[in-house]
């Protein structure tokens, strides 16, 4: 079996610590000194590996969304049908293990008026992000567990309704909890996406 190289070890390190950085303590900890401080690695080598700020930052974003999609990619290729899948997904994306991601995301959004190399880097993001999930959408349109309509449109409201519910849990987790946050979400797909007949996803088997 080959062995992985050091460099690969090494760059995945600096990502590392430039997620952490992002995730914890904002954009503006993003410095040359503080990433080798977080990371152990000198400052010479990880401009090697990566370059400039804007490298590292869009690095984290490619590695952030990765780990996200290869979540998603395991729901949506599970047996559980459309309801459950769904309500897994929702189950994932609105929750404290995984709230710690919304803060990178947020951190990120206030940067992209004002960076081009961030706004392509989410503007990616985006785009796959509501195409897995309107193919989910379209798997239950399809196997009528969900209503007919615009799976894209859906994908794109449900997005959208997360995006400002994460601002408002990260704003005041007492005034908006990730369990209100679930209860909005789940209110909107049982009036908008599911069929009548089918319990709401908070009722669905979680995983």
């Amino acid at each position: 079996m080959p062995k992985t190289g050091v460099a690969p070890i090494r760059r995945g390190q600096v990502i590392d610590a430039v997620l952490h950085l992002l995730t914890t303590e904002g954009w503006e900890s993003v410095t040359l000194r503080r990433v080798t401080e977080v990371s152990g690695i000198s400052a010479g080598a990880i401009t090697h590996f990566l370059g400039s700020k804007d490298a590292m930052v869009a690095a984290a974003v490619t590695r952030a969304y990765r780990d996200y999609e290869a979540r998603m990619e395991a729901i949506l290729d599970s047996d559980m049908d459309p309801p459950d899948r769904l309500a897994s997904w929702i189950s994932d994306i609105i929750s404290p293990a995984t709230g710690g991601e919304w803060s990178l995301w947020v951190g990120l959004w206030g940067r992209a008026p004002f960076d081009a190399r961030i706004r392509y880097e989410l503007g990616n993001v985006y785009k796959a992000h509501s195409r897995h999930l309107a193919r989910l959408i379209d798997d239950g349109i399809a196997s009528g567990h969900f209503r007919e309509g615009d799976a894209g449109v859906a994908a794109d409201q449900l997005i959208a309704m997360v995006d400002g519910l994460a601002m408002r849990v990260l704003l005041d987790t007492a005034a908006c909890s990730f369990e209100y946050a679930r209860t909005v979400v789940d209110t909107f797909l049982g009036t908008s996406v599911l069929r009548d007949s089918r319990p709401s996803p908070s009722s669905s088997p979680q995983l």
